[in-house]
């Protein structure tokens, strides 16, 4: 069957199929499902409301879990603190530290090991500790990562972060953005950059 979209004379046709699919396109997500239902038998529309009953049940105990959750993952973030204190202390000793500890941690990592560069490597021997967060403040949901610096000849912070935002309203914790610090590098050293003479 066709269609004829618009009113008056000269307009396309659009196969009613097609015309169909784009209208539950521009429906929001509780038309598109009261227009599903509607279209059922009335034993199955009652058997899909008892469903969607039981599914809200599951949902009110599933934000309860997070809700524990997230107060047992803060609560332990604090008491594993000062062993992460104490490898910082054993890591950056002076007499009996290990050198390159943090920049051999991160190229052994199967993720960040293949984002490692030759230039890369002679920043991060400078780097001291890694600190993550996940109390971002404001409602935010995410971490984020503090990477802690000696004096090095390439920047002059002594810390860069990266803020990992998830998305609130996402169960599944759908990345919408990373923002890092803008580096402060030294006269020529910055090794993002090549210079060309």
């Amino acid at each position: 069957k066709m269609g004829r979209k618009g009113g008056g004379g000269g307009g396309m046709m659009i196969p009613e199929e097609l015309q169909k699919r784009m209208e539950r396109l521009n429906m929001s997500a509780q038309e598109r499902r009261d227009a599903k239902v509607a279209d059922l038998p009335k034993p199955v529309q009652r058997a899909v409301e008892k469903l969607e009953k039981l599914q809200g049940a599951v949902d009110v105990l599933q934000k309860e879990f997070d809700e524990k959750l997230k107060t047992l993952q803060d609560e332990y973030e604090k008491k594993k603190s000062p062993f992460y204190k104490q490898r910082a202390d054993v890591v950056n000793d002076k007499k009996e530290g290990v050198p390159n500890f943090w920049l051999t941690t991160l190229q052994s990592n199967l993720i960040t090991g293949e984002e490692i560069q030759k230039a890369d490597e002679e920043p991060l021997s400078y780097l001291t500790d890694i600190k993550a967060s996940t109390n971002l403040g404001g409602g935010k949901k995410g971490f984020q990562l503090a990477f802690m610096f000696k004096e090095n000849p390439y920047f002059e912070d002594k810390m860069l972060t990266k803020t990992y935002l998830m998305d609130p309203d996402d169960d599944d914790e759908c990345l919408t953005s990373a923002v890092g610090t803008d580096i402060q590098w030294k006269d020529g050293k910055n090794i993002t950059v090549t210079m060309v003479e």
